[in-house]
């Protein structure tokens, strides 16, 4: 997969895969959960054109999440968790 590194408007660093459809929001963020046996830290947050999701795996906090501009993501809560969002983009290149 073609999975982009970059900040976000608010700073935030992203691992991203543009052009990704909903429909595989759930089997990425599911392979996601279990390769790095994350812990939900939310409950799942629906919209018309999105979908969130907030997880922690020790220190990290990372929110995975889609939406129909920027495809599927995930993003570095805080400073901590930036090393975890880049294993995450190396991941995801390999995920087919």
């Amino acid at each position: 997969m073609n999975c982009t590194v970059y900040k976000d408007a608010s700073g935030r660093l992203v691992a991203g895969i543009d052009k990704c459809p909903a429909s595989s929001y759930l089997d990425l963020r599911d392979f996601l959960v279990s390769k790095y046996t994350m812990v939900a830290s939310s409950d799942l947050t629906l919209g018309l054109d999105s979908k969130y999701q907030s997880y922690s795996v020790e220190e990290a906090s990372v929110e995975i999440g889609w939406d129909n501009w920027g495809g599927f993501m995930v993003i570095a809560i805080d400073k901590l968790s930036e090393k975890l969002v880049l294993e995450i983009s190396e991941c995801l290149v390999e995920y087919e």
